[in-house]
């Protein structure tokens, strides 16, 4: 018995021999997978850096010359660095780029865009005399010129603007401006000055009056200027309030047509004073 038990020893041991010996000499899928995944893996730093072809002056040429400034980067007045990170391949071409440092308003877009005009304009880095990938960071700086950050900061603090100008201003208000009857049976031209608040959404809202002036037409050439209408002796008080009248709801008929006022890029709610012109010929305006 003793000596079967030996036999069947000696015989496994050189099986076992060959299944280790097997096993060195074949590595498994997942080695092979993990050896080929470690080689491609891009380096971070090498002997020789990949470089733009013609130097760095090179690569800030061709970055100034294509870069464009996002519009939307200008109008907030957007200034600062994207860092991009990219890989430069064996070949000089670029792949896996992504922002390291985001600037936002379109600068991120337009960072890799450019990056990626650059692909294949490489001399690939090289490590022990060989060619390899390198991921390579570059940061962009975005600064706008003098004239541009003027009007972002003048388009970041501005007063509330009437959509499509004086003349659509005027035309929303003109049919609440037709001079009472009784004012112009008294020949009297008027001038009603209505104070009110644009909201940060563009209505319009606390109006009131401010003052309102009274001039007589006493004839052609008239040098007679607008004045307090407490100065006339009118024969019918009702006008006062039907020009106030008047002059309220034309500017109330603005309301949701004003672009807000902006404080910093941010609407806020402001005031305005707005002088509402009456006049004896029947055609109404604001001045």
């Amino acid at each position: 018995m003793k000596n079967k038990n030996i036999k069947k020893s000696m015989l496994a041991a050189p099986m076992l021999a060959l299944a280790l010996a097997l096993g060195s000499q074949t590595p498994s899928f997942a080695q092979k997978l993990s050896t080929a995944t470690e080689q491609n893996k891009p380096y971070t730093y090498v002997e020789q850096m990949p470089q733009f072809e013609g130097g760095e002056g090179e690569m800030l040429k061709f970055l100034g010359t294509n870069i464009k400034y996002p519009k939307a980067a200008i109008e907030n007045g957007i200034e600062g660095l994207v860092v991009v990170s990219f890989v430069v391949e064996k070949d000089g071409t670029i792949q896996e780029i992504q922002t390291v440092k985001s600037l936002g308003h379109g600068t991120d877009e337009e960072a890799m865009r450019v990056v990626k005009m650059m692909s294949g304009q490489w001399t690939a880095g090289r490590q022990s005399g060989k060619a390899v990938r390198v991921r390579y960071t570059l940061p962009l700086r975005f600064a706008m010129t003098e004239a541009d950050r003027k009007a972002a900061i003048e388009k970041a603090n501005r007063m509330p603007q009437f959509k499509g100008g004086q003349e659509a201003m005027q035309q929303t208000m003109m049919e609440h401006l037709t001079l009472p009857a009784e004012a112009r049976q008294e020949n009297l031209n008027a001038r009603v000055i209505v104070k009110f608040t644009v909201e940060p959404d563009g209505s319009v809202s606390k109006l009131k009056l401010e003052n309102t002036k009274l001039k007589k037409a006493v004839g052609p050439g008239s040098e007679l200027d607008y004045m307090d209408a407490s100065t006339f002796q009118l024969q019918n008080k009702a006008i006062l309030a039907k020009l106030s009248e008047a002059a309220m709801a034309a500017v109330k008929a603005t309301s949701g047509q004003w672009e807000p006022a902006l404080k910093n890029g941010q609407p806020v709610a402001t005031e305005l004073t707005l002088p509402v012109q009456f006049l004896s010929t029947g055609t109404g305006q604001s001045k």
